[in-house]
């Protein structure tokens, strides 16, 4: 999820909706990769990031174990060009030194997203059916209260934006 919204971030990705402007730390990674015109180096990443919502995006990432039957589907090309994109030496040292906000960010999180959890099983009166695990990411590089929520199989994703411990979970419970 960090090398999707990095590399959305490093071809123009410039969603915003605090008026305060962007996190910190994302504008620390678009600091990180202003060498390179990325869009030029990437030009498929920038063809599918302006047609295609983040959220199908994390989805063929997180699906990719299973998709990637045909190397020239869309999603293949995607998930190779990322992979591309994340071994070059800006994308990989934009990680080792973010990597760690995004970690300190789920902690201070996980508190919050536990509480709504056991809110949302209380408002059901049962737990999930066909469900493992629900997993919470942080991604500090993306506009702020913006989310995502994916299940796929038997396993939930939260993808959570800056900010969302300011509103008392209402974006983990949306």
């Amino acid at each position: 999820i960090f090398m999707v919204f990095l590399a959305l971030n490093a071809i123009g990705y410039n969603d915003e909706n605090n008026t305060k402007g962007m996190h910190p730390i994302r504008k620390r990674a678009k600091n990180i990769l202003q060498k390179y015109n990325w869009s030029q180096k990437y030009p498929y990443l920038k063809k599918i990031f302006k047609r295609t919502d983040p959220w199908y995006l994390i989805r063929a990432l997180l699906k990719q174990h299973k998709n990637i039957k045909k190397p020239k589907t869309p999603t293949a090309r995607f998930i190779l060009n990322l992979k591309n994109f994340s071994q070059e030496s800006s994308a990989k040292k934009a990680w080792e030194i973010l990597r760690g906000y995004h970690l300190k960010e789920a902690q201070k999180l996980f508190p919050i997203f536990k509480k709504e959890i056991m809110r949302m099983i209380a408002f059901i009166n049962k737990s999930p059916e066909n469900l493992k695990k629900i997993i919470l990411i942080p991604n500090l590089l993306d506009a702020y209260w913006r989310g995502y929520g994916l299940k796929i199989e038997n396993i939930c994703y939260v993808v959570v934006g800056p900010g969302a411990e300011k509103n008392h979970g209402e974006l983990i419970r949306h």
